[in-house]
């Protein structure tokens, strides 16, 4: 996940800026199919 945050920081000048302005923030997660619950993943890109 924090490498996919990376990329996603790097590939979009928009995302970037606006990340660095403290306006977005990446979240992770974890979706189960089965119980259909999502479980929160750390990520400090």
């Amino acid at each position: 996940m924090q490498i996919q945050a990376e990329i996603l920081q790097e590939a979009s000048p928009v995302v970037a800026r606006l990340m660095k302005e403290g306006k977005l923030k990446i979240a992770g997660g974890v979706y189960d199919l089965d119980t259909g619950v999502v479980t929160p993943l750390s990520v400090t890109a």
